[in-house]
């Protein structure tokens, strides 16, 4: 019986001995990222990184230098969605709903559309203005290709 209680005492301090190592002290845990906590990436003024993620989408540091400059993207930009670029930034995309963009070094503009949105109604309703909210641009940073196009409006 004396060698069974030795032996489970023993597995029993090497399991919490092992559990220590493995989880660390919480003040530990604390200071490093979780594989799940991105690197803090670039913000854009139109939309808040909250709202970009609740679309599934996530803007991240960038890594590498972009073949494409910022204005050679804005050109395409524009080319897409005529406008002004009010802004711009570059990073890496994480849209794992969204095989277009996930994982692309893309430069995100934002546009300020020349077309007015209109009116909107569902049925039997009056027509009301609809307000655009934002409009991004993902162009590839590597090979200067329009990605993406991402809005949202409200009435």
């Amino acid at each position: 019986m004396k060698g069974k209680l030795t032996v489970s005492l023993l597995s029993a301090l090497t399991a919490v001995a092992l559990a220590a190592l493995l989880t660390g002290s919480a003040a530990h845990r604390k200071a490093l990222p979780t594989p799940t906590t991105p690197l803090p990436g670039p913000t854009l003024s139109a939309v808040s990184p909250q709202t970009l993620d609740a679309r599934g989408i996530v803007l991240l540091a960038p890594v590498g230098t972009p073949s494409v400059t910022e204005a050679d993207a804005t050109t395409t930009a524009l080319a897409n969605f005529p406008g002004t670029a009010t802004e711009a930034v570059l990073a890496a995309v994480d849209a794992p709903d969204g095989p277009i963009l996930d994982g692309c070094l893309c430069w995100v503009i934002s546009v300020n559309p020349d077309a007015p949105m209109g009116e909107v109604a569902g049925p039997g309703e009056s027509p009301r203005p609809a307000t655009r909210e934002y409009l991004l641009v993902f162009v590839d940073a590597e090979t200067g290709l329009y990605r993406y196009g991402a809005e949202a409006y409200h009435f």
